[in-house]
């Protein structure tokens, strides 16, 4: 009796010891997050901005493939798309959301009001009406804001500096194809407009949407009694930076943009935040939500350091002599 006792205690510590083991082996795996990634541009390899918020989840433990898979949506500089591809990110269950143009954004913003979204390159949260707050934006969008809107009048200050006796200038922006960003561009052209009144020129808004037509707009008579272009940075037109700056190399036209990647195309000068950076911020939004925090309350970023590029090969082909004080201000020259 006591030899059968002491058999099942052995074979009963034996069951407990490989239950454990089996246990461990049996757990769930840790959680693989989803991001969906939507952009109004184009899946152009290489992608600069990508590829810097990337390695700035890499850096905070992210790793592709292994906790978290970024899904893309690109609406290749077709606006009209946008709200599509916002509803399928939604439908496939993302964890996060991150919109990448002030179109994308409210695409976003309309497709779900639960899921978390992490928004970048966005020309001005609060005066498109994105966000109430950038402090305590609320509800479920957070993330990174431009100040394009309050940069209009600098950024003219600055062609002056360059071209002193332009009186006319031309502003190429897309059409707002969704229609709840009218009000957004009405507010753009409006600030447009009474920057350019400051400097002392008259503007002529040229729509543009597509390659087709931006070239059946370099074609049109006013373009040639224009001094100067101001190109605003929305992704529609981000997809064709190259061809506007052929022509508007062609057509001798000194060009002015809100961000680097047009210049680095060929364009003459831009002023503004440098949008690597802020795709880098864009991740420690995602870490912060991912490990649990609320995106409203998470106080939307504006940044604080602006860029000023010139393009010397693009000021030579025009003809144009940069002052000199302008270029010891200059935080890049490329020559």
């Amino acid at each position: 009796m006591i030899a059968r006792r002491q058999f099942l205690l052995f074979t009963s510590a034996c069951a407990l010891g490989r239950t454990g083991p089996l246990r461990a082996q049996t757990q769930p795996p840790a959680k693989v997050y989803r991001l969906g990634f939507l952009s109004a541009g184009a899946p152009i390899q290489p992608s600069p901005n990508l590829d810097a918020f990337r390695e700035a989840l890499r850096e905070l433990g992210w790793i592709e493939g292994r906790n978290i898979i970024i899904e893309t949506r690109f609406a290749e500089g077709d606006n009209r798309r946008l709200p599509g591809l916002a509803q399928d990110l939604v439908n496939q269950r993302m964890d996060i959301i991150l919109p990448t143009s002030t179109p994308a954004a409210v695409a976003a913003s309309e497709a779900t009001h639960t899921l978390p979204i992490v928004m970048t390159g966005i020309l001005d949260a609060q005066e498109t009406g994105i966000v109430r707050d950038l402090a305590r934006p609320g509800g479920n969008i957070t993330g990174i804001t431009q100040i394009s809107i309050q940069l209009i009048g600098k950024r003219l200050s600055l062609l002056k500096e360059m071209l002193p006796a332009a009186t006319h200038l031309g502003f190429l922006r897309a059409p707002p194809v969704l229609a709840n960003l009218i009000s957004t561009f009405d507010r753009i052209s409006s600030a447009m407009e009474a920057a350019a009144k400051q400097a002392g020129m008259d503007v002529r808004t040229i729509l543009a949407l597509g390659a087709d037509e931006i070239k059946a707009a370099f074609a049109r008579p006013e373009v040639a009694r224009i001094d100067a272009l101001y190109v605003l940075e929305s992704p529609a037109l981000q997809v064709h930076r190259a061809l506007i700056a052929d022509l508007a190399l062609k057509a001798r036209l000194p060009t002015i943009f809100g961000i680097r990647l047009f210049v680095e195309a060929g364009g003459l000068l831009s002023y503004g935040s440098d949008q690597r950076e802020n795709y880098r911020r864009a991740a420690f939004y995602v870490d912060k939500i991912l490990k649990g925090a609320k995106p409203g309350d998470l106080p939307v970023e504006q940044p604080t350091k602006f860029d000023l590029v010139i393009n010397m090969k693009t000021a030579k082909a025009l003809g144009l002599t940069i002052p000199q004080a302008l270029l010891l201000r200059a935080d890049e020259v490329i020559q």
